[in-house]
């Protein structure tokens, strides 16, 4: 009901009790009739409603209309349920597993594809994190996404067997994973979040799908073991510090969509001695190849446009292979770096 409805009864109303209690002095006066009133000369005056103008605009005084207030639930986030082995979430898109359940040990974990008939879509944030029993984990079709932290710090984590249905790895998924040895990840992921693998200090071999299209910041920083990276073709995205401290990294692949090399890339990769970067590229960002201690090569094309006066800061046995007309060329010399003509 709108408030000019209310506003019309309640002076209908009120014109309604003035008119009963005038009859009521008349009746006291001079008797009642049926047309309402009647005159002290016995004449009927009778008086409607429709006799008086109403201002519905008008609320008498003293009188206070509220309009009602609307009633939002309040939002609760659910309890997980609980079978024998795994705390969930059920939510719209799917199940979301956020854990085992309570008093539940296990060493070896094979995520089912569905629970309750529905399937299973996620690995919740931080759902496994500091697991230090758990050495391998099995993911089922129709897994989509692994959460950030979801597995970090499982310092005992030896295998993870991806489906080909997962999308995306989320920051710091498997990070400080100490005992994680090798990584082969499906045409099905597209992005590698921040810190995803850091510190996987025994990851010797991560072999990365063609359809990947970006690696975050950080991603595979301090895997000290990795000996060579092959970064395909679709990936246009690569994070600042991706390589960071990957001191056992002797050889490189860059895709050819990057544009750009990012800060600190491959910052501290000792053992690296040789670096061609595509044609793609177009700026490297500081200290991107700095503290590569045993660089000897570095072949650059003249498509680049603009380098950071540190990118080999630190790599004091670099020459840097590029046309001598090339931008590349002047920098070297600007910055005193050995430069050798190169088509």
């Amino acid at each position: 009901m709108n408030m000019r409805k209310i506003r019309k009864i309640v002076l209908l109303m009120g014109m309604m009790l003035l008119i009963g209690m005038c009859a009521c002095n008349k009746q006291d006066e001079g008797g009642n009739t049926d047309n309402g009133e009647t005159a002290e000369n016995g004449e009927n005056i009778t008086t409607t409603i429709s006799d008086v103008e109403i201002d519905v605009d008008v609320v008498p005084t003293g009188t206070f209309i509220e309009e009602p207030e609307e009633t939002t639930p309040e939002e609760t986030t659910p309890a997980p349920s609980s079978d024998d082995t795994f705390k969930y979430l059920v939510e719209e898109a799917g199940v979301v597993i956020v854990g085992l359940s309570e008093g539940t040990v296990a060493e070896e974990i094979i995520i089912p594809a569905t629970i309750e008939d529905i399937t299973v879509v996620k690995i919740a944030d931080e759902a496994f994190r500091h697991n230090g029993n758990l050495k391998s984990i099995v993911l089922p079709e129709g897994m989509l996404e692994i959460g950030a932290r979801a597995f970090d710090d499982c310092s005992a984590l030896e295998s993870v067997t991806f489906s080909d249905t997962v999308t995306h790895i989320g920051n710091g998924a498997f990070s400080k994973c100490k005992a994680l040895t090798e990584i082969s990840l499906p045409d099905s992921i597209n992005s590698i979040g921040n810190s995803a693998f850091a510190d996987c200090g025994a990851l010797e071999k991560v072999i990365l799908n063609d359809g990947l299209l970006t690696v975050g910041a950080y991603a595979f920083s301090r895997c000290t073991s990795l000996t060579e990276i092959v970064i395909p073709d679709t990936v246009s995205t690569l994070g600042s510090c991706a390589f960071y401290h990957c001191e056992a990294l002797e050889s490189v692949e860059v895709s050819r969509q990057l544009i750009t090399i990012e800060f600190g890339t491959f910052m501290y990769c000792k053992l690296l001695k040789k670096i061609s970067l595509p044609d793609s590229v177009e700026v490297i960002e500081h200290k991107a190849f700095a503290e590569c201690i045993n660089l000897k090569e570095a072949y650059i094309t003249d498509v680049v446009y603009f380098m950071e006066k540190d990118v080999f800061e630190g790599c004091t046995l670099v020459t840097i292979m590029t046309p001598d007309e090339a931008y590349a060329a002047n920098w070297a010399k600007e910055h005193g770096v050995r430069q050798k003509n190169y088509y």
